[in-house]
């Protein structure tokens, strides 16, 4: 396997390392999130949902080639009246008291909608701008109401749910009933006002149209001979008709560029030429209230949210759409007007020509002609656009054919158990997870092997496991020396090879045993190490060198007086300061007693010439010290021995401490040779470590006979 597909299978088995040592984190997480789910499921009252299928039939042929501005699209049109308010307080009307208890509970809103009243207290009820309270019958219903269109086609589903499973069927087929209804005696006002105004503007142009043909007639008639008073009186009515024909044109030109310049067009337009822009203007204004309403009981993402915005949306754009008409048609009359008074201006040029010229009745004639054509014309076009207001307010709402009655439901659609319990337990374990790998990260202590090598750079030179409730953790003996199927003393007899084969094989070794901080088991440590050493053939010496709080001795059964503070200040001889233990090639010098001043004697000549003089009378020398980071004395003998072993108590000491030890360590010349991980939880992190030793200890131990151990710890036992 190359390094490039192994770095994602240790990364993988680290993450699952970390899952599987909080595992107790995770199951908990998914406990919590399946009782929340209980108990959510046994206090929620069922709700029920009935459907039904309605087929939007398709209208009449088209009454234009092309469509007509501003007629509101079939589906949307008919979404917003199933919605709307209207169509709910009729359903309610006639339900009467057999809705009564259902909607009493009031609108049916969710779980978060519900917290959010508890805390912050229910909305008020709404108003109307008349300052009528609206119906709380009616908003329930339409809290309980789903209408939507099928993609693609023409079918729309209808949805009501209730608490009552038989009043779902009942409310959801009266609201379609009651829909049939409201469709056949309706009919669109939107275009009544503007077919009116476009009317009287008719009546007007044909009297017009008349006017100029009665004055045609007359101008024949007379052939031509006109005195010159008839002139004058000509050209004045001319001017008039033209000054007239510029007013007018000029109030529409100023009315178009105020429609067509201001933020909201409709708003510009006067009552008079609104027409249905009233009637939609109102509509939008009260969609927007049920939409406010609905604000302060409902949440954002409520389904009924979003229909009283599609609604506002979707009035908002008719009303565009009419101003827009509206401000087409006002260009058409600009356009004819502008037209109108050409021909005026071209008609009395013409007459002061013929006046000029001595004749010119044949000119007026032919001026009155083209005025003539022209107001025709204009006239022609009113006519298409009264057309188009008639055909518009001919609309009708389409018709609905019922494909599926609603029937009673015979299970709730809320809650469903099945769902909940699934989403509670993913959520759970998703949050344990997520618990989990964020308190790792977290940990900044020292947990795995990983850890030793790649974040503080060590070698590793053993992993040692936590004794177990049956090694007796209370006894200081050191484990190499126990009879019995121990963990411990195997993982010490693997750090004895590991540090036989990293230093040199000649010359005595002279070695420092230390920690970052207390209490993460350096002097333990240093104790079996020595006793492995020593079932190994090795002549070996532990010299406790913690002479602030001294526990050596212990281990190893001696006493602490006689020790090694006695040979630093001369009191002793240092063979008298030697002291055999019980098992074979395995001595110690005690401590002796406690010292004013520890770094002061260990910084001493005679301490290391003592040290150099004992490597030739020892394979192994083991010193054990006060913590780096605590005390100065590991600092003091650093420059002075073959090299430094520091024990790193697993999940206990933190990654900048270690760091700082061994910085400090290097920082006076001294050499790490690398780090033992100490009590290590194998049961806890029985995954991680499984792919290091598998069930090494556990199998080797179980196999192996507990007396014959025995027997081997006696004969090397000192007579």
């Amino acid at each position: 396997m190359n390094v490039q597909t192994q770095a994602p299978l240790t990364e993988a088995r680290r993450i699952l390392a970390i899952l599987h040592r909080r595992r107790l984190l995770i199951a908990a997480c998914a406990a919590v999130a399946l009782l929340a789910a209980f108990l959510h499921n046994q206090t929620t009252r069922p709700v029920y949902e009935a459907r039904v299928r309605v087929l939007l039939d398709k209208p009449g042929a088209s009454l234009m080639p092309s469509d007509l501005t501003g007629l509101a699209d079939d589906t949307n049109t008919l979404l917003e009246v199933l919605r709307g308010r209207e169509l709910a307080e009729r359903v309610v009307g006639k339900l009467g008291s057999r809705m009564a208890a259902e909607l009493g509970t009031g609108p049916m809103v969710s779980l978060w909608e519900l917290v959010r009243n508890r805390v912050v207290g229910a909305p008020s009820t709404p108003v109307a701008p008349d300052g009528m309270p609206l119906s709380p019958a009616a908003s329930a219903f339409q809290s309980r109401v789903r209408v939507s269109p099928v993609p693609g086609t023409r079918l729309i589903d209808i949805r009501f749910s209730a608490y009552d499973p038989a009043l779902t069927s009942l409310a959801a087929n009266t609201l379609v009933s009651s829909f049939a209804d409201l469709a056949a005696g309706d009919r669109s006002i939107r275009s009544d006002e503007r077919s009116e105004w476009i009317g009287e503007q008719y009546k007007q142009q044909e009297q017009r149209i008349q006017a100029l043909a009665e004055r045609l007639e007359q101008k024949r008639r007379q052939a031509g001979v006109h005195s010159e008073g008839d002139v004058d009186r000509q050209l004045g009515s001319l001017n008039t008709s033209i000054t007239t024909v510029a007013a007018e044109r000029a109030n529409k030109q100023a009315l178009l560029d105020q429609i067509r310049g201001g933020a909201n067009p409709a708003e510009a337009l006067p009552l008079a030429m609104q027409g249905s822009l009233a009637e939609l203007r109102a509509q939008h204004r009260r969609a927007q209230e049920d939409l406010l309403r609905l604000s302060e009981q409902l949440g954002e993402r409520h389904p009924q949210m979003q229909e009283a915005r599609n609604r506002v949306a979707s009035l908002a754009q008719q009303i565009d759409g009419e101003a827009r008409a509206v401000a087409n048609s006002l260009e058409n009359e600009v356009r004819l007007l502008r037209q109108r008074e050409a021909s005026l201006e071209a008609e009395r040029d013409g007459l002061r020509a013929s006046l000029g010229a001595g004749g010119g009745a044949q000119a007026e004639i032919e001026s009155i002609e083209q005025q003539l054509t022209t107001e025709r014309a204009l006239l022609t076009q009113m006519s298409g656009q009264a057309r188009t207001t008639e055909l518009q307010g001919s609309y009708r709402l389409p018709p609905l054919r019922v494909l599926e009655a609603a029937t009673t439901p015979g299970a709730p659609v809320y809650p469903q158990a099945g769902n909940s319990y699934r989403n509670a337990l993913l959520l759970g374990l998703a949050i344990g997870i997520a618990l989990a790998l964020g308190f790792d990260a977290l940990d900044n202590t020292v947990k795995t092997p990983e850890d030793v090598r790649d974040v503080l750079g060590l070698s590793l030179l053993g992993v040692i496991p936590e004794a177990q409730a049956d090694e007796g953790p209370a006894v200081r003996t050191p484990a190499v020396f126990r009879a019995g199927p121990y963990s411990a003393a195997e993982a010490y007899r693997l750090l004895r090879t590991n540090l036989t084969y990293s230093m040199p094989p000649e010359g005595g070794r002279l070695l420092v045993m230390s920690s970052a901080n207390p209490g993460e088991g350096k002097t333990t440590t240093c104790a079996n190490l020595a006793g492995a050493l020593a079932v190994a053939g090795a002549r070996v010496l532990t010299i406790d060198a913690d002479l602030r709080r001294p526990t050596l001795h212990l281990h190893f059964g001696l006493q602490r007086a006689r020790g090694l503070t006695d040979v630093i200040v001369g009191k002793l001889e240092l063979e008298a300061a030697l002291q055999p233990t019980r098992w074979a090639g395995l001595s110690a010098i005690t401590c002796g007693y406690l010292p004013p001043n520890p770094a002061e004697l260990l910084a001493s000549t005679r301490l290391r010439d003592l040290l150099h003089g004992l490597r030739s009378r020892f394979d192994w020398v083991l010193v054990d010290t006060p913590p780096v980071l605590a005390m100065a004395d590991t600092s003091i003998l650093a420059p002075f021995v073959d090299g430094i072993i520091l024990v790193v108590g697993a999940e206990v000491s933190t990654r900048p401490a270690v760091q700082r030890s061994i910085d400090q360590l290097r920082g006076v010349g001294g050499v790490v040779l690398g780090a033992v991980l100490n009590r290590v939880d194998l049961k806890r992190n029985a995954y991680y470590y499984s792919h290091y030793y598998g069930d090494y200890y556990r199998s080797y131990y179980s196999a192996e006979n507990p007396a014959a151990e025995s027997g081997k710890l006696r004969r090397f036992r000192r007579p």
